[in-house]
């Protein structure tokens, strides 16, 4: 295992720069294929894994020791402090800004844009994802909180639930619906970084043997499961689609601890701002 530097694991670090790296690739493929150039396959590579390896990869970092010492208010404070107000700014800023580019500003437009960012549909697309995952984060902070035996039931049923309606519900207006999906999902990968974390920052998943055999299985599930998106709620069968985010985490983490790369590292320390703007 890499060193740490300043009590940040690096390879961490280097794992969500590939994986911002991936995510702004997925937008470029989709901006030519409405331009008429289909990526089809490496878009669904893309989406099998990308956005559920930030959550894995947030969920590592919840300790049991440290939920059962913490008072809701203060951990509350502190998911306010790293998620809600890097939302709220990125989200007005990125509003007033698009506003101006298209010369729409105005009074008018700058109150739509307050209403949109408060009523959690947010002016820039990407933000959804900050607000999915401080809804996992206090979700799962209870979970912790105040686990029981049979508490692994709820997650079991929110699978099972996934499975009846293989939800799909992009360009539903409710945003209501999408913000609770979004959350769940969210939640259910927040906890399998929780509850996997040895799985992945054991070193065998350095192996270069161990990264093939990861990179054809992570195939082998995009294949069978098609085309997924966590943004428009689009998961086809929730298995595989739990089965994809954690093999593919455990493939860009295991990538990710034979690079040693400071530019990487630096990527990875400011992803959060890189995927508001």
């Amino acid at each position: 295992m890499k060193k740490k530097e300043k009590n940040r694991i690096t390879y961490i670090d280097t794992a969500k720069c590939l994986t911002i790296l991936f995510m702004i690739l997925g937008h470029i493929i989709i901006f030519f294929r409405n331009l008429g150039n289909n990526h089809a396959q490496l878009l669904i590579f893309i989406h099998s894994f990308h956005m559920p390896a930030f959550f894995i990869i947030s969920g590592l970092f919840f300790k049991k020791e440290k939920i059962l010492k913490e008072s809701f208010k203060q951990f509350l404070i502190s998911k306010i402090k790293s998620l809600i107000i890097p939302y709220l700014f990125l989200d007005i800023s990125g509003g007033i800004i698009d506003s101006i580019l298209k010369k729409q500003f105005s009074l008018k437009i700058i109150v739509e844009i307050l209403k949109k960012t408060f009523s959690i549909k947010p002016n820039m697309g990407s933000n959804w994802f900050l607000l999915s995952l401080f809804m996992g984060s206090i979700i799962l902070y209870f979970f912790i909180k105040y686990y029981k035996e049979w508490f692994k039931y709820i997650i079991i049923s929110i699978v099972l639930l996934f499975s009846f309606h293989r939800i799909n519900i992009s360009g539903v207006e409710i945003t209501t619906t999408i913000f609770f999906v979004r959350g769940l999902i969210g939640f259910l990968f927040l906890y399998i970084g929780y509850s996997l974390k040895d799985y992945y920052f054991n070193d065998y998943n350095k192996r270069i043997d161990i990264i093939v055999l990861a990179s054809i299985l992570l195939a082998v599930i995009m294949d069978i499961n098609g085309q997924i998106d966590i943004w428009s709620c689009t998961i086809n069968n929730p298995i595989y689609m739990i089965l994809g985010g954690i093999v593919g985490t455990f493939l860009i983490i295991g990538i990710s601890k034979n690079i040693d790369n400071r530019f990487f590292q630096f990527i990875g320390r400011n992803t959060i701002t890189i995927m508001g703007t």
